[in-house]
């Protein structure tokens, strides 16, 4: 995990409420631990630890620039990319976890109990689902329902069909990061205020030592949904 303890030495940014050692020997525990079930469960495209270290810094690089956030909701997890990771990182942040296939669920699961990650909350269902359950919710005097600071996918779905699906459980002045390839052409398709960030630029003004040999194609979209 040399890359990613030069990332963040550069950028002491990304960790709060935890120290570098204590985020490294959990990163090299959830790597370790994927690699496992990746053998009999094929979870991930990571096949070794230096790819699983790249997804790793991919899921925590953004934090070196997006505003604080208390909570928040990732769509399709997976593996663990991006929210998992970014949850050994900020310990006191809330993330909740959107993940339908049970294997995925069950390694999750699995993760999150070894780590003693108290911060994460897995959900074994589709967005529409929990999107359905939220507003459910906010229609109950008995209980208000929870809306999200921070809305984060690695998954395959559009960007303007995740906007559409998940803009009424934002917060108002909350953001949505989606994480792109380069080529996909989904970057203007909507009326927020969008930042774009290409993660070998960002890598290169961190200066960790590493961004020449970085993802050239990955493109963090970090959107506003406050139009103010």
């Amino acid at each position: 995990m040399q890359k990613l303890k030069k990332l963040l030495e550069s950028a002491p940014q990304i960790l709060q409420d935890t120290t570098q050692e204590c985020a490294l020997e959990r990163a090299k525990d959830f790597c370790q631990n994927l690699l496992v079930w990746n053998a009999t469960h094929n979870l991930s495209g990571a096949k070794q630890a230096a790819q699983v270290e790249e997804n790793i810094i991919d899921s925590l690089l953004p934090l070196a620039f997006i505003l604080p956030f208390s909570s928040c909701l990732d769509v399709g997890s997976g593996a663990g990319f991006p929210a998992l990771v970014m949850a050994l990182a900020r310990p006191k942040v809330d993330f909740h976890l959107c993940e339908p296939r049970a294997k995925r669920v069950a390694f999750l699961s699995f993760i999150a109990t070894k780590l003693g990650l108290e911060n994460l909350h897995i959900h074994k269902t589709r967005i529409q689902s929990l999107v359905a359950t939220q507003e459910n919710l906010a229609k109950s005097s008995a209980k208000k329902a929870r809306d999200f600071e921070l809305i984060t996918s690695r998954a395959l779905m559009d960007s303007k069909s995740l906007i559409l699906a998940t803009q009424e459980i934002l917060e108002p002045n909350g953001h949505w990061l989606f994480f792109k390839g380069s080529q996909s052409g989904d970057f203007s398709d909507f009326a927020y205020h969008t930042l774009r960030v290409c993660a070998r630029d960002l890598a290169k003004n961190l200066d960790f030592g590493c961004a020449n040999s970085y993802n050239s194609e990955r493109v963090y979209l970090y959107i506003s949904k406050n139009l103010n």
